[in-house]
């Protein structure tokens, strides 16, 4: 793209500002989820999906089911520990996990996943993968408890204007299409809604109901080792006044009452809402 402050300068894929002048140029990943391709594939995906369920007299479902999505939250899962130490200092950030590993803070795992995810991430944020923290779509807020039994709801106004949204786990759906992925499985914060309904579409039938939508955004069994969610990618770090509300998945093991104890305490301290 060119520069919108100086038009003749060139301002690559992966830069957020213009090496010109210096000057913001927009979110990369917010930037690339709004290029003309991106939104014409997802327009073509949805105009598809809704006559779908036109057909099958879903309309209605579809619609709602879109409206409630459209006013879903940035929800990150953690484990109380780490929530922990994020709500303790005012000096602490939660970074991705590629400046993590730079840094030495944490090792990779041993998995094929880990190997597939630096393939995906390399692809989907070229140049700047090591910007990028993931999040996911909820209505209730509470995010998969695979990756952390805390769920850390954060403040629409602080981050959605640096986040982009994703069909489902990124890993999956770029190893489905040999890490080449079309347009139109991306999109900007307000169109949320309707890249959720456009992948539901398929499960949406008449008589769904409010209480039904939760679960399909968002894979209801707890213990899914391989949840299902609209993937959120947010640049940049966060910090603790971005959050708005922490709630807690059942304990499981009781070694982490302390640190909820601990969460509850701080929370009370620094006016974050919490629900259990």
């Amino acid at each position: 793209m060119n520069c919108p402050h100086w038009g003749d300068t060139d301002v690559r894929e992966s830069e957020r500002d213009c090496p010109r002048c210096g000057q913001e140029c927009g979110y990369p990943n917010v930037r690339k989820a709004g290029e003309l391709a991106e939104v014409a594939a997802l327009a073509v995906r949805y105009r598809a999906a809704r006559q779908g369920a036109v057909d099958r007299a879903a309309e209605a479902e579809f619609d709602c089911y879109e409206k409630v999505v459209a006013s879903s939250q940035i929800v990150m899962s953690r484990h109380e520990k780490a929530v922990l130490q994020l709500l303790e200092s005012d000096n602490a950030l939660w970074v991705s996990f590629y400046q993590q590993t730079g840094a030495g803070m944490r090792r990779p795992e041993d998995t094929e996943i880990e190997g597939d995810r630096g393939v995906a991430d390399s692809r989907l944020f070229p140049g700047y993968r090591e910007m990028i923290c993931f999040a996911v779509l909820s209505v209730n807020g509470f995010g998969p408890p695979y990756y952390g039994r805390t769920s850390l709801t954060f403040d629409e106004a602080l981050l959605s204007h640096r986040a982009s949204v994703f069909e489902e786990n990124s890993v999956n759906l770029l190893r489905r299409s040999n890490f080449r992925l079309a347009p139109g499985f991306r999109t900007q914060w307000n169109f949320r809604g309707k890249l959720a309904a456009t992948k539901a579409a398929p499960r949406i039938l008449p008589g769904l109901a409010d209480k039904d939508f939760e679960a399909l955004l968002m894979t209801p069994d707890v213990n899914a080792p391989d949840p299902d969610f609209v993937e959120v990618h947010v640049f940049g770090f966060l910090h603790h006044t971005a959050i708005s509300r922490i709630q807690f998945w059942p304990l499981r093991d009781k070694k982490d009452q302390p640190f909820r104890t601990r969460i509850r305490e701080i929370c009370e301290d620094r006016k974050i809402e919490v629900k259990e």
